[in-house]
């Protein structure tokens, strides 16, 4: 028994099977045929439902109002939606179109639009976050990909490289050989490490980390930065110390040894035992001395120095200092005077200040030819009080300026070792200053002079 629907009541689709060359001719459906006919299709009922019961994927759809032309336009529209989603970009929401009571075309792929977004907000937000972390994170980090492509680079690593932006490019655009090469390395190595890198006078501490995907397959390398230059330096300069310090014992050591085992010996006449005698006590008090500032040089690196602060008049103790050296300044025909026209007073520690003064006028003696003139100078503007010691010596050369308050650093270190210094009054005048929240500072030119300043703040009249 047969009914006839007009074309624009029935429309029956079956999505995975279906193929159409124009809507006005054949659909075909493998094994079922519908014949078009002017004015409407003819189908038999038996064949519905076989249609029906026989696909359980095959949409019987009624329409009331949609002609055919529209429906094209929105399977086209579906199309046009689904490459937007793959190629991820932004699809606003399709117009449902109401096929019954029950059954809505496009509602599924709203649903879809909707869930594809909330993902993307998803991305975007975490993608944020990443940004936020990474971004203060003071140490360079960069992550790149199995292809060799930066995937991201924080900002300390673009200032790092000199770089506005490296997303998506080679790391062989990156113009420093040794990092270059580091990333080359953790590329075919594909497994964690740790190296140590020289870049631009900095040294680092390279740490990389592989990246997998779900299949465990490489897909690129994340690299950390940490800069080490600070720990490199201060395990340079304790080396340096502990080589300076053996070097500074070993030489009274070595000389008390010797007239030791002279003196043992019995081979020293007899009216050279005297001087042996002195050798031996002058080195002794040499080795005493050093023993002393190493202590007192530790302490300080240690906030040990427990400073006993009082209130002192800064004239009458450099008056003092100079009365001090008076025996010294005689021998050498020289003279020392102190320009100040006001009276000064300090928050400090007596006995530092005077050893600090001490330290820095006998150097001035000691570097500074016969009937010359050292002078002291003081002012006080506002809260700061200034002190220059300027002499008339040897001067100090100019490459040897930045260096001059390091532990064991001397600029004739035979003529050092003859005035009996141990090398670290410099840094124990320099560590005084700080520790009264002061600084100093000082200038040289060869065959004119020095002049060290120091600054130091006022006693408060509160």
């Amino acid at each position: 028994m047969g009914f006839r629907l007009k074309q624009s009541e029935v429309l029956v689709i079956y999505w995975k099977m279906m193929r159409y060359d124009d809507m006005d001719k054949t659909f075909e459906f493998d094994r079922w045929h519908l014949d078009a006919h002017v004015g409407g299709y003819c189908i038999d009922a038996s064949d519905c439902c076989d249609l029906v019961h026989g696909w359980h994927r095959c949409l019987l759809f009624y329409f009331n109002s949609y002609e055919r032309e529209d429906l094209k336009k929105h399977l086209q529209l579906y199309e046009e939606v689904s490459n937007k989603l793959t190629s991820g970009e932004k699809v606003d929401y399709i117009t449902p179109i109401a096929l019954s009571q029950d059954e809505v075309l496009g509602a599924a792929y709203n649903a879809l639009i909707k869930y594809v977004g909330d993902r993307a907000a998803e991305v975007r937000k975490s993608q944020q976050m990443i940004d936020s972390v990474t971004t203060v994170i003071e140490a360079p980090l960069i992550i790149i990909g199995a292809n060799g492509r930066v995937d991201y680079a924080n900002n300390s690593f673009l200032k790092l490289v000199k770089r506005d932006s490296l997303t998506n490019v080679s790391y062989e655009k990156i113009k420093n050989k040794a990092l270059k090469a580091l990333l080359q390395d953790v590329l075919i190595r594909e497994v964690a490490s740790k190296k140590e890198i020289d870049i631009k006078q900095q040294y680092y501490e390279a740490v990389s980390q592989p990246l997998y995907d779900d299949g465990q397959r490489f897909s690129g390398v994340v690299l950390l930065f940490h800069n080490v230059t600070e720990l490199k330096t201060y395990q340079n300069l304790q080396r340096e110390f502990f080589s300076n310090a053996s070097h500074e014992l070993k030489t009274p050591i070595t000389a008390i040894k010797g007239c030791v085992d002279i003196l043992i010996s019995g081979s020293a006449p007899q009216d050279m035992e005297k001087e042996f005698l002195s050798i031996i006590a002058k080195e002794n008090l040499r080795l005493e001395n050093l023993v002393k500032d190493l202590f007192l040089v530790n302490r300080f690196d240690t906030n040990q120095i427990d400073l006993k602060k009082e209130s002192i008049d800064l004239n009458d103790l450099i008056e003092d200092v100079i009365k001090q050296v008076e025996t010294l300044v005689a021998l050498k025909s020289q003279s020392i005077s102190l320009i100040c026209d006001e009276q000064i007073h300090v928050e400090g520690d007596p006995l530092r200040l005077t050893q600090c003064f001490l330290n820095l006028i006998t150097n001035a003696i000691h570097y500074t030819p016969e009937t010359t003139q050292i002078e002291m100078m003081m002012t006080q503007t506002g809260s700061q009080i200034e002190i220059k010691i300027k002499d008339y010596g040897t001067g100090i050369p100019k490459k040897d300026l930045p260096h001059i308050f390091e532990r064991f650093y001397r600029v004739d270190r035979a003529r050092s070792r003859h005035s009996g210094g141990t090398g670290l009054g410099l840094a124990i005048v320099k560590a005084t200053i700080e520790a009264h929240q002061g600084k100093i500072t000082v200038e040289s030119e060869e065959e004119v002079g020095t002049t060290f300043t120091m600054t130091l703040p006022a006693k408060s009249s509160i």
